[in-house]
């Protein structure tokens, strides 16, 4: 419809529109079915968007139609013991669905390149955007708030805070 929208955290989640991505309008707290959370991310696919956040320990879920009224599915994909979700992004792509997330142990490790920020990212694959097996991992990647986008041409981009340096890397994505 020619309006882009931004959603923003932590809770209360709030959003924000814009008709050329340049100049933003605060609309206030999103009614996101008193999902709980923070790094949302949202994907829209037939007619649907869905919204996923970090909980502890867990990623969660929410749907609208509408983008005004939220519907809380719960949660979508647990983390292993003692680990939180950082920064997961739900993707559609070649017939499926795809859940990027990394995770923080609680480790702060000022050695590393990143210092606090871990550079791991686990990618999950599902049929069903409202379930993923944390068993089932696909593969893993050295990648820290990784998101997923096209260009027009088609080509997948996968950028990384953090790691391999200091600020935003982004590299080409090849989906195998």
């Amino acid at each position: 419809d020619g309006e882009y929208l931004m959603i923003y955290g932590p809770s209360p989640l709030r959003y924000a529109t814009s008709s050329d991505l340049m100049k933003w309008q605060a609309k206030g707290m999103l009614d996101e079915g008193k999902q709980p959370g923070r790094d949302p991310s949202l994907l829209f696919f037939e007619g649907t968007y869905y919204l996923v956040t970090c909980d502890r320990g867990a990623i969660c879920l929410s749907t609208s139609q509408d983008r005004q009224t939220w519907d809380y599915q719960g949660e979508i994909l647990g983390m292993a013991e003692g680990v939180d979700p950082e920064s997961p992004t739900l993707v559609r792509a070649h017939g499926t669905f795809y859940h990027f997330v990394c995770g923080w142990n609680g480790i702060w490790d000022k050695k590393e390149l990143a210092g606090a920020y871990q550079h791991v990212t686990w990618v999950y694959q599902s049929q069903e955007p409202d379930r993923f097996d944390g068993d089932r991992v696909l593969t893993k990647l050295n990648a820290h708030a990784p998101e997923i986008f096209q260009d027009q041409e088609g080509n997948w981009y996968i950028s990384s805070v953090e790691y391999p340096v200091r600020g935003v890397s982004i590299a080409r994505l090849v989906w195998e």
